[in-house]
C-alpha cells in the first residue's frame, strides 16, 4: 500500500466522529450561543429609522457610516456593522433600489 493512500486513511478515520459520538451530539439538543446575550436593539432600531427615513436608497454600510460619526460626536458607543446589517433586516428597513426613469433623471441633473 502506498504510504500517501494510507496517510489519507488514517486521517479520514480520525476526522469523523465515532457512531457513540455522533448520538451524544444529536440528544444533547441545540446549543447554547456563544459571548454575552444580546442587547436589546429598540434605540439602535430608532436610529436607523431615521437615518432610512430621511435616505431610503442607503444601505446598511452608509448606515452603518452615519451611525458611527454620530457615536464619536456624542462620546458613546458605536454600533458594530455585523449588528446592524440583520436588525435592518429585521425590522423592514431596505435599501431602496434606483432603477428606470430615477437613474435616467439623476444623471441629467448632474449633467446640467
Amino acid at each position: 500500500m502506498n504510504t500517501s493512500t494510507l496517510a489519507h486513511r488514517c486521517r479520514q478515520r480520525a476526522s469523523t466522529p465515532s457512531q457513540g459520538d455522533l448520538s451524544a451530539t444529536l440528544q444533547a439538543g441545540p446549543r447554547r450561543r456563544r459571548g454575552p446575550p444580546l442587547q436589546p436593539d429598540d434605540e439602535l432600531v430608532a436610529a436607523i429609522g431615521a437615518l432610512v427615513a430621511n435616505q431610503p436608497t442607503y444601505g446598511y454600510l452608509r448606515v452603518h457610516a452615519l451611525l458611527h460619526r454620530e457615536a464619536e460626536a456624542t462620546r458613546r458607543a458605536a454600533p458594530n456593522l455585523k449588528r446592524v446589517n440583520p436588525v435592518m433586516r429585521l425590522h423592514g428597513h431596505r435599501q431602496v433600489k434606483l432603477c428606470g426613469f430615477a437613474v435616467l433623471d439623476r444623471r441629467a441633473i448632474a449633467d446640467g
